[in-house]
């Protein structure tokens, strides 16, 4: 991926998130416009962004972004599996998007499940694929970078993927995002 688009689009997300943190408004003039121009030219994300479904973690309002600037795939502890690989490949291939990032978070529940083997029944697919990701690992923290750093190793495996990225048409990237401070470390 050309190295200056990347750069460019992980600024534009940074200065969002100093945004939300800082507690700045949302330009409701400006999400008006796209919400009209969207509903009539389509949609053009620069970021896929596969983060958790923890109702903490709204990835559009922790980077201060606006319709149609973010394709989001929400799951419990922000996983890949075939449905959301092929949801990625759609908005890499189809959409353009240049970045694709896996957005993990402290206190994730789902990844504390699976590291204490707590998680209920309705759950067992995605403690296994997270214990699988973070090993005996215990402290918590270090098993939620596990976990995303093991889900960008998945995408990366991912033909289409990476193909794109061989190319430099693509970016993949992991990120942290803390409760506590509405930061997001970029890994």
């Amino acid at each position: 991926m050309n190295s200056v688009v990347v750069n460019g689009i992980l600024s534009g997300l940074k200065e969002g998130n100093k945004a939300f943190v800082n507690g700045q408004a949302v330009n409701f003039e400006k999400i008006h416009k796209q919400r009209m121009e969207t509903a009539v030219k389509g949609q053009n994300p620069e970021v896929v962004v596969i983060g958790c479904s923890d109702s903490r973690v709204p990835p559009e309002l922790i980077f201060s972004a606006g319709i149609g600037e973010m394709f989001v795939i929400r799951t419990a502890g922000n996983l890949v599996g075939q449905l959301e690989m092929e949801s990625i490949s759609y908005a890499v291939d189809h959409l353009g998007a240049p970045v694709v990032m896996i957005l993990g978070h402290s206190y994730c529940g789902a990844v504390k499940a699976a590291k204490d083997g707590s998680a209920p029944y309705y759950l067992k697919a995605t403690a296994e694929t997270i214990k699988a990701a973070i090993g005996d690992e215990s402290d918590q923290k270090n098993c939620e970078l596990k976990n995303i750093d093991v889900g960008v190793k998945k995408l990366l495996k991912n033909e289409l993927i990476k193909d794109k990225v061989a190319s430099a048409e693509l970016a993949v990237i992991g990120a942290y995002y803390c409760l506590e401070t509405g930061t997001v470390e970029f890994l």
